[in-house]
């Protein structure tokens, strides 16, 4: 988390703030720069900084247009330049608490597609992250069952041993299609020992 500027500061004259009057829906509509080609790495570092100032100021933004922004960050990926990612790392972190609910019920399919892409492009600690960040959903929207179990297949021929097994023990529990089993071993934590992942494993093979 960025560390919180105190108003008390910027009011006594400490230096002028040129954040401070800024218009929280026109930055988000800013961000449809992130869609342009070739990628401008100044000007979505610029326009990124404007996005996060008042999300750490805790201020209200529209999850709307904080959720068109946060699929148009994925974009900025494709960009070389350090800087550029790292901002886009941030961001997306601090903007997850106010975007993924609204992303979840008015898109999950968009929703899935970018979990997934973090599966296929990131290195294996957000691998596996994301395959966990699959399996809740599957638990919570039947909907979209069928095609998290089809990505979770495809994640069980990855060579990352965490992402492999993950997604083995996930995939037979979704298979048994279970509210009891998912509320126990996918919404509320991976607290199963061993011995019985292996046992609810060759139960279902």
């Amino acid at each position: 988390m960025l560390k919180k500027f105190d108003k008390k500061d910027e009011e006594s004259g400490g230096g002028s703030n040129p954040f401070e009057h800024l218009e929280k829906s026109a930055v988000l509509q800013e961000a449809g720069v992130f869609n342009e080609t070739p990628i401008n790495p100044w000007k979505c570092v610029h326009i990124l900084t404007k996005i996060l100032y008042p999300i750490n100021q805790r201020e209200h933004l529209g999850t709307t247009e904080a959720t068109e922004a946060f699929f148009a960050m994925t974009k900025l990926f494709q960009s070389n330049d350090p800087t550029l990612h790292r901002m886009c790392y941030l961001t997306i972190k601090e903007m997850s608490c106010i975007t993924e609910d609204v992303i979840i019920t008015t898109n999950p399919s968009k929703y899935i597609h970018f979990i997934y892409n973090r599966v296929v492009l990131e290195h294996e600690e957000v691998w596996a992250g994301a395959v966990s960040a699959l399996a809740k959903n599957g638990a919570q929207n039947e909907e979209m069952l069928p095609s998290i179990l089809v990505l979770l297949k495809r994640c069980v021929m990855d060579d990352g041993n965490e992402v492999r097994d993950r997604a083995t023990f996930y995939l037979n529990v979704l298979g048994q299609k279970q509210k009891a089993l998912n509320a126990g071993y996918i919404l509320n934590g991976l607290t199963v020992s061993i011995l019985v992942w292996r046992g609810l494993c060759s139960s279902t093979l």
